[in-house]
């Protein structure tokens, strides 16, 4: 096996492995055995069965120390937690961040994890990918030998949830990891691959793009205010976020970036972006798609979006012509549909002063 794990947002979980296309089956017996026999008790060391409990608090204090690692101990860490608290009310599925908070995680209990995996993690609602060097008819064989026999499932049903209306609100926290300030503004915007969700990926590459995008221009080049600058639509099921994220220097005046980040959003949704910029993005967007088909994991990771995300795995030249057949007027439109000012996020981080906590 060269690769082998497991990541989660927050639409789904995947488990992967890359191994050489004479273990094909013994990858296919390790999911099969996850699928349909997790929840029996683990052996332990000795040969014996290890109670459940046991194993579940194992497992949580790896997940408590991946949120410690990734996300309590690392600069702006702390504001995807506040971001997410302003952006989604209680009850919406995108207020709390996968990793899950440090109290929920050590309440959970064995029922709570069986009753989640007996929902979700049932054959009905799975789907496999197989990429590389293989004979199809026989693989075949092997999935239904190990996936076959498994009982009839149901699939469950998700209850979509649109996003909020959004109120224009400012938050900040002090960060004792960060050393620089950092100010983020932020938007509610499509599901992805849903409408306007393209657009507003040619808007984030025409004001964050490092070299050509306005912002990096105005921001790093033009006047020395950042240290970077990014924009970006970032989509899932039910919908999604657009934000424009700028590291300060550290002299920098905060209002004077606020309203050259407004300036050029407002320009965005009242003037058509240039030919030139429209094809730099197709350019992009092509090449990226094309490098991200060079590896087996890659043409797995796009198969599996594409049937998540839209029920079909053959949409590649559907999603490309997306951005193809787009038109600068839609571009405008879209964002000066969901980049409003009173509707707006914005999030500032503050390097906590020396000594301080985080």
């Amino acid at each position: 096996v060269t690769e082998v794990n497991g990541t989660t947002n927050p639409d789904r979980t995947n488990y992967y492995e890359t191994v050489p296309s004479n273990q094909l089956e013994t990858a296919l017996w390790l999911e099969s055995d996850r699928m349909g026999y997790l929840l029996q008790p683990p052996i332990g060391k000795d040969g014996k069965p290890v109670e459940f409990k046991v194993s579940l608090a194992n497992q949580i204090e790896v997940v408590r120390n991946e949120r410690r690692q990734n996300y309590d101990n690392q600069p702006y860490g702390k504001m995807r937690f506040v971001l997410s608290a302003a952006m989604y009310p209680e009850k919406h599925p995108y207020r709390y961040l996968t990793i899950g908070k440090h109290e929920d995680l050590a309440a959970a209990s064995v029922n709570d994890v069986m009753a989640f995996f007996k929902t979700w993690y049932v054959p009905a609602n799975a789907t496999v990918a197989i990429v590389g060097d293989f004979d199809v008819a026989a693989t075949k064989k092997l999935v239904d030998k190990w996936f076959g026999k498994f009982p009839k499932s149901a699939k469950p049903k998700p209850v979509a949830v649109p996003a909020p209306t959004q109120k224009a609100i400012e938050v900040s926290v002090d960060d004792g990891f960060a050393k620089l300030r950092r100010v983020q503004f932020v938007w509610h915007s499509p599901a992805n691959y849903g409408e306007g969700d393209a657009e507003l990926d040619f808007v984030g590459e025409a004001l964050g793009s490092e070299g050509t995008g306005r912002l990096y221009k105005a921001l790093v080049y033009d006047r020395p205010l950042a240290q970077s600058v990014g924009a970006f639509q970032g989509g899932s099921t039910f919908s999604g976020q657009f934000s424009i994220v700028v590291t300060l220097r550290g002299d920098a005046n905060l209002d004077e970036v606020k309203k050259i980040v407004a300036a050029e959003v407002a320009k965005i949704t009242k003037e058509t972006l240039t030919q030139k910029e429209f094809d730099r993005v197709i350019a992009a967007n092509e090449s990226a798609k094309i490098r991200g088909l060079e590896t087996t994991m890659g043409r797995a990771q796009q198969l599996q979006t594409f049937n998540h995300y839209l029920g079909d795995p053959n949409k590649i030249t559907w999603d490309l012509d997306r951005y193809r057949k787009t038109t600068l007027e839609k571009i405008r439109v879209t964002a000066a549909q969901y980049l409003r000012p009173d509707r707006m996020v914005t999030a500032i981080t503050n390097p906590a002063a020396a000594g301080g906590k985080p």
